[in-house]
This record gives C-alpha cells, structure tokens and sequence, in this order.
C-alpha cells in the first residue's frame, strides 16, 4: 500500500507510470520536478493541470508533449540525466524511471520518501538546473540525514563525486555486493569491487552497453 514513511516501487512488477501520478495528484503547493526523458501523457497532464493553479516547474533534456507551462528544456542533449521530483516542499520521488512510453517495458525502480531534509536537498539541487546549472554545481550541504534512526546519505554528480562516494563502500563491504546497472563504464568503481577479497559480488549489465 502506498503511504507515508518511505516506499520501494519495481517497475514492471509495479505500474510505475499509476505510482508517480498518485504522488504527483497529492501536491498542494509546489511540484519540482527534474527528468531526462518525460512523454508520457498522464504525468504531462497532471503537470499541466496542476501547473494552472500552483507552483509547478520541470527541467527535462527531451520535454517531449509538453503541456507544462513553467518548463525548461537542458540546453544539450547528454547534459542533465536526473529522474527527480519535490512535491510540498515534503515528498521526494526518485530512481531509475523515465516518465517515456518506451520505458514502461523495461525494469527500473522508484523510491518516494517523506522527509523535509531530504526535500531541501533535492530542492538546492533543482535551484541550480532550473537557473541552467548542469554538470557541475555547489556541493551538497547536508550528505547525511538521520531518518527515524537510519542515515540516508544523498549525493549529486558530479559535484559530490557520486563514483568515489560509491567506491568507497565498495571496497569495505565484507559479505555481499549486488547490483543492477544500465550502462557500466567506471573504471574506479570496478576496481573497488575487484579489489575487495572479502564479498561476494554478483551483477546484471545491460546488454546494449556490456
């Protein structure tokens, strides 16, 4: 059941596309929302709708259909790969999922928690790419954030040097290292995992990018 607190979601075992509309229709007062790829019509139409009467704004690199009044587009393809969005000041939505047609066949995942902090992080964060701040940017101000007793730490590339922030728990993981990766091109990643004697590591790669 979708609720407060934080959630996992998995697409295709999920309808991701129902998922994020049920937390875009939530917002009240401010919708910000950040993605690389975005033409699917339900997200546009919620956007667009919502965008009539309150603060609504989005940063995309293909805008697609785009219904939404307070937009901007990346200024170069490549430039902006974030899949974000910031609802009240209080929601955060985000992971792997582009809102695109062609994505609702593939496996990606969304991840939707309640937290003010965490909000303002990813708010800074818009700031910058709404004001045409891409690939570089101020370093985040609170990487770590208590959440009714776990730390969740959050970082942005490549100002927060995401690939080193990585490694580093790479290298010191002493059971099990899983993961899932679209493309995989990290030479420095890699080698953490390489150099680690003590975990056992196992991974699935796209096929396009192996």
């Amino acid at each position: 059941e979708i609720g407060k607190g934080y959630n996992a979601h998995f697409c295709k075992t999920e309808n991701c596309e129902k998922i994020i509309g049920h937390y875009l229709n939530k917002g009240q007062s401010s919708i910000h929302c950040a993605f690389y790829l975005i033409d699917l019509e339900s997200i546009l139409n919620v956007l667009g709708n919502k965008s009539k009467h309150m603060d609504v704004k989005l940063v995309a690199d293909e805008s697609g259909k785009n219904k939404v009044k307070g937009a901007k587009t990346a200024k170069s393809y490549g430039s902006m790969h974030n899949k974000f969005c910031i609802i009240d000041g209080e929601i955060v939505i985000t992971g792997s999922f582009n809102p695109k047609v062609s994505e609702l066949q593939n496996d990606n995942n969304i991840f939707v928690i309640y937290s003010d902090l965490l909000a303002k992080n990813y708010e800074e964060e818009f700031a910058e790419l709404w004001n045409g701040i891409y690939g570089s940017g101020e370093k985040i101000k609170m990487p770590a954030l208590n959440y009714s007793g776990i730390i969740i730490e959050n970082y942005f590339c490549p100002e927060d040097g995401c690939a080193e922030k990585v490694s580093s728990y790479l290298k010191n993981a002493e059971k099990s290292i899983n993961f899932l990766a679209f493309s995989f091109t990290s030479e420095k990643i890699a080698d953490a995992m390489l150099l680690n004697k003590n975990a056992e590591i196992k991974g699935v790669v796209e096929a396009r990018g192996s």
